[in-house]
This record gives structure tokens, sequence and C-alpha cells, in this order.
């Protein structure tokens, strides 16, 4: 398989990306600059069903966080 990755501007999941580093940085009283986690978007219903169960719509591997594309 070849994947395509591209970085993109997404205000609303930069927000959300930000706010939730907020929190965790102050649940766990740390301040978390370094090896913060990607956000990887995918773009098709298929694309997550050939690595996972039908019902996700996310998951996690390492430092990366994938998700379907609202």
């Amino acid at each position: 398989m070849i994947y395509k990755l591209q970085k993109q501007k997404d205000k609303f999941i930069e927000k959300i990306l930000k706010d939730s580093m907020k929190d965790l940085n102050k649940f766990y009283e740390i301040k978390w600059t370094y090896g913060r986690p990607s956000i990887i978007i995918t773009q098709s219903r298929k694309e997550i069903d050939e690595k996972t169960e039908h019902w996700l719509v996310g998951w996690s591997s390492s430092r990366m966080i994938y998700v379907l594309d609202r």
C-alpha cells in the first residue's frame, strides 16, 4: 500500500489539540513540550477498516492519533 501524507491547517482540530494538551498538562501537573502526539486524518472509512474493527472512528499508535475526517 502507498499512502500520501501532507501537512494541513485545520483551526478546529488545532484548537482541540491545544485545549486537550492544556488539560493533560494541568491534570498531570507537567509541561509536555517534546514528543507530543501528531494527528493523522484518514479520508475514508475504507482506510480505517483496513487497520481496525468496523466500529472504530479513531485509534492511536505510539505518538500518532488517527481519526476519520469529519
